[in-house]
């Protein structure tokens, strides 16, 4: 029998994902976790703690950690001359208590900045953001989750500003993949499908509010084919010196929307860009509308969107 992209590992029903650090009360949102890069080469950060849950720093709920939504912000100094700065870097996360702790997982990240006709005092900020998935790490209740970081230049010449949240389920459970909606029937010799970007030659505008969800907008009216939701590019529309925003993804009619999947972007500075894509690709029917909310730290926050679905 033919297999073909995207059987049996798209989801659709089941578990929404959730994130580390939380609020106190469940499926409350928190800003990320976060550290700066300001020390010699290739020297760790001390811990910043992932797993704050309300006044609580482990984990209250048994956890399977999936992904991590990381933001990276460098600040390089170019005053005299435009020299590249090729930059590498990881983010290690471990648990365990503190001066025990155990890494589970080691991201690396490389950057280059290079500025032609710097100023006397200037400063370059660059930034970008990514979800990258991790090897399934079951953390079993009252864990104590840490993150930190280290880079290849020294402080003085590059500092970076980290900023993330783990992303996984709660108590152990993860979504299956659908197989009653496989894409065989869509597929034949060649694949057929067709990557596209919406809007097209535009961005959508959405408008969270501070601490909570701001209203559903719609993002297709009504797709044709079945289609994967496969991840977001988003960009500030206005200047905010910090902010953090999460993305739920529904579908169904206007005001009575279903939550199907989420997405995280941890915010550093004014560089709050990211290209996420989903640890699985959402499922869409044939016909439905899909819509999206956010829920953001800060007030009167816009935020530029485009959204890229594979169609069959």
């Amino acid at each position: 029998m033919q297999q073909t992209i995207g059987d049996s590992y798209a989801r659709r029903d089941g578990v929404i994902e959730t994130s580390y650090p939380r609020g106190a009360n469940p499926g409350d949102q928190k800003i990320g976790v976060g550290t700066t890069i300001n020390t010699a080469a290739w020297t760790w950060t001390a811990y910043a703690v992932i797993s704050n849950s309300g006044a609580s720093v482990v984990t209250t709920t048994d956890f399977v950690a999936s992904a991590v939504a990381i933001n990276l912000v460098p600040q390089v100094v170019v005053a005299g001359g435009g020299v590249l700065q090729a930059l590498n870097g990881e983010i290690e996360l471990a648990t365990g208590a503190a001066g025990s702790e155990v890494a589970f997982a080691t991201i690396p990240w490389a950057m280059a900045a290079f500025v032609s006709v710097p100023g006397t005092s200037t400063n370059a900020y660059f930034g970008i953001g990514r979800l990258y998935p991790l090897a399934p790490k079951f953390i079993p209740t009252g864990t104590r989750v840490v993150m930190r970081a280290r880079q290849s230049i020294v402080n003085t010449q590059v500092t970076t500003f980290v900023r993330l949240h783990l992303i996984g389920y709660d108590g152990g459970a993860a979504p299956a993949g659908v197989s009653t909606y496989t894409l065989r029937g869509q597929q034949t010799g060649i694949q057929k499908g067709t990557s596209y970007v919406t809007p097209a030659g535009s961005t959508l505008l959405l408008t969270p509010i501070m601490n909570g969800w701001g209203a559903w907008t719609q993002v297709v009216a009504a797709t044709t084919g079945e289609n994967l939701f496969m991840g977001v590019a988003t960009s500030p529309a206005v200047t905010q010196i910090s902010l953090w925003h999460v993305m739920e993804i529904g579908t169904g009619a206007a005001a009575a929307e279903v939550v199907r999947a989420r997405v995280w972007f941890p915010g550093v500075y004014y560089c709050n860009a990211h290209f996420e894509l989903m640890p699985q690709p959402l499922l869409i029917k044939p016909g439905e509308r899909v819509a999206v909310r956010v829920w953001s730290s800060v007030a009167a926050f816009t935020l530029n969107c485009q959204f890229l679905l594979e169609q069959h």
